[in-house]
């Protein structure tokens, strides 16, 4: 065999042994695992929720009467309204200060007197709730007039314009008031008729600026109004004369409700300077310090029922950090969105008559009272001016 035979043999030979190698490498090397695919998870599928129609003002209320049996009974924007002694629902036009009565119901609406006095911001009644304080806020200057109006006579008497505050005497047909001179920054507390007549001061020097009759106890409370930036204290006076006693301070804010027999007292405070949240706790005739009752709100959305025990509040819900109270509220910068309570004093239970989630809209309640049965609880909405009333089970 020559040379060229055996060259072309051997090429041969190498080229099926490399074929046969790379032929036997991939019949048995491993292959990788194939990864399944990721199976579809089943995600549960939930119904939409459904879009609730907000209903016009007239079907809101009608639904609020069903949920709650709260109604609105005056429509029209009202201040001063009482329960007088005939059972009638008897109030003030806020804007033009004429007077009016209705049923308890609303109904049966009629006209007492036209009024001499418009642009009302507060309105004090008489014990008879036949007379009234009223105080109006002049638009321009900001600056508070005090007026004295008697129903039976329909005179209504200005009195000074350095009175800052009145109040009834809780007995007799007497006024108390609180005169102030702002230039020489002095004051009293004197007690005079109706009309501003027959004066008697009981305390020369009073710088702080508002009233609050101690009912049964013959004696007047006087403290600054309540703000947040400020520690105050309450003191009071005999109306006989005589000198001042202390009775609670130093707190942010401090206010006071008396209960009907006077031997008790709801006060509101805040427990920081500035605070969001203003606190209620009761003070009781000789018992030690104060016991705090875990609502937050203000003695101006608070009325005690004639058993001298339960109280009624308007609850507000949580309101933002920057908010100061009660300062933003007297100010109008803020309105509250109530829930109402009915609150055992003597041992601290609370239950609650209406919460602000179940009204399709919202209440901020101020000049609560009772019906005579004690039914029926009554409130100013300051979001409308409208008077309302909520069952009280």
């Amino acid at each position: 065999m020559n040379t060229k035979k055996i060259l072309i043999i051997s090429i041969i030979a190498l080229i099926v042994l490399i074929v046969g190698m790379l032929l036997y490498n991939w019949l048995v090397q491993e292959k990788p695992p194939v990864t399944p695919a990721p199976k579809e998870e089943k995600i549960p599928k939930f119904p939409e929720a459904e879009e609730r129609e907000i209903p016009e003002e007239e079907e809101a209320e009608k639904i609020e009467e069903e949920i709650k049996a709260l109604e609105a009974v005056i429509e029209e924007q009202t201040i001063g309204t009482i329960l007088d002694k005939e059972g009638k629902i008897k109030y003030f036009d806020q804007r033009k200060g004429s007077i009016w009565q209705s049923s308890v119901d609303g109904a049966d609406i009629s006209k007492i007197s036209l009024g001499a006095v418009g642009n009302l911001e507060k309105v004090s009644w008489s014990k008879d709730r036949d007379k009234a304080i009223i105080t109006s806020l002049d638009p321009e200057t900001q600056k508070e007039q005090f007026y004295s109006y008697d129903q039976a006579s329909g005179k209504t008497w200005t009195l000074d314009e350095h009175v800052t505050a009145a109040v009834w005497h809780p007995e007799q047909d007497k006024i108390i008031y609180k005169y102030t001179d702002q230039e020489l920054k002095t004051g009293s507390i004197s007690i005079s008729d109706p009309d501003g007549t027959n004066h008697k001061e009981l305390l020369p020097y009073a710088i702080k600026a508002e009233l609050a009759v101690v009912p049964k106890k013959n004696k007047v409370a006087f403290y600054p109004k309540p703000s947040a930036y400020q520690e105050s204290s309450i003191d009071s006076i005999s109306l006989d004369g005589g000198k001042p006693a202390h009775f609670i301070g130093d707190y942010y804010a401090l206010n006071v409700l008396y209960s009907p027999e006077g031997n008790k007292a709801i006060i509101s405070y805040t427990v920081y300077r500035a605070g969001t949240k203003t606190e209620l706790a009761l003070i009781e005739e000789g018992k030690y310090g104060i016991k705090e009752l875990d609502i937050s709100t203000m003695i101006e959305k608070c009325v005690w029922a004639k058993d001298n025990i339960y109280l009624f509040c308007a609850v507000p819900a949580p309101l933002r950090d920057e908010i100061v109270m009660p300062d933003d509220w007297y100010a109008k910068r803020v309105s509250t969105r109530d829930t109402f309570l009915k609150i055992d004093t003597s041992i601290g239970e609370k239950s609650k008559l209406a919460g602000a989630e179940e009204f399709s809209v919202s209440y901020d309640a101020i000049n609560l009272f009772l019906s005579e049965e004690e039914d029926r609880l009554f409130f100013t909405n300051q979001r409308d001016g409208k008077l309302y009333s909520i069952e009280i089970e």
